[in-house]
C-alpha cells in the first residue's frame, strides 16, 4: 500500500468519526459564506441538473 492509499484510508476513517463529521460540516459552512456567489452558481447549476433529470422534482415544496 503506497503512502496516497494510506492518506486515504485515513481520512475515509476520520470522516466516519463524529470529529471528522463536525469538521466537514465546518469547512462546508466555512465555503459556504466566504463564497457566497459561487456557491449560489454552483447550487443554481445542480438544480437544473436534478430538474432535468427528475422534472417532477422541486425543493421541497409539494404541489397536490
Amino acid at each position: 500500500m503506497s503512502d496516497e492509499e494510506k492518506k486515504k484510508e485515513s481520512q475515509k476513517a476520520y470522516l466516519s468519526t463524529k470529529d471528522g463529521k463536525e469538521s466537514m460540516r465546518k469547512a462546508r459552512e466555512k465555503y459556504d459564506n466566504t463564497h457566497p456567489e459561487r456557491r449560489r452558481v454552483q447550487k443554481r447549476d445542480y438544480m437544473r441538473r436534478k430538474r432535468k433529470d427528475d422534472p417532477g422534482y422541486s425543493n421541497g415544496s409539494t404541489i397536490s
